[in-house]
């Protein structure tokens, strides 16, 4: 047997792959369920056709869709007939592999960074509002 610490073991076959990541621990069933999403996307669009970019907030999208009916007790998809779990597993493979692969098509939404800088804060003053801000800052440093 192969040793766990990838040590030599001259009595078996060895194979160091200690660090690789232990697909033997996946789930065939759920890669299965996911593969058959797959195949209806393929026939639905073309095979591969999620390669060629999703915006992310599109897939984010997809997967509340699915978590929501999940959550409402439905387990099916009623277009396709599959799970609904499957399907979310799509559309978390699908975001992953933009995340990875596609930074340009993140449109999520980001709050604003905060900056320190008063003056440099324009960005959440309404209209006509930063005059009189800047003309108030103005004023107190004068009389400092």
């Amino acid at each position: 047997m192969q040793t766990k610490d990838n040590t030599w073991n001259p009595n078996v076959g060895n194979k160091f792959d200690a660090a690789k990541p232990p697909m033997a621990l996946l789930d065939p069933a759920f890669l299965e369920g996911v593969a058959g999403v797959l195949g209806f996307g393929a026939n639905k669009y073309a095979a591969h056709n999620w390669r060629n970019g999703i915006a992310y907030s599109r897939l984010i999208s997809a997967a509340y869709r699915h978590l929501g009916a999940i959550n409402r007790g439905e387990d099916s998809d009623p277009e396709s007939g599959l799970s609904h779990a499957h399907h979310l597993g799509c559309c978390v493979m699908f975001l992953a592999s933009m995340m990875e692969t596609r930074p340009d098509l993140d449109d999520r939404w980001k709050a604003p960074v905060a900056d320190t800088n008063f003056a440099s804060n324009q960005s959440f003053q309404r209209p006509g509002e930063w005059v009189e801000l800047q003309d108030a800052r103005n004023s107190y440093a004068s009389k400092s």
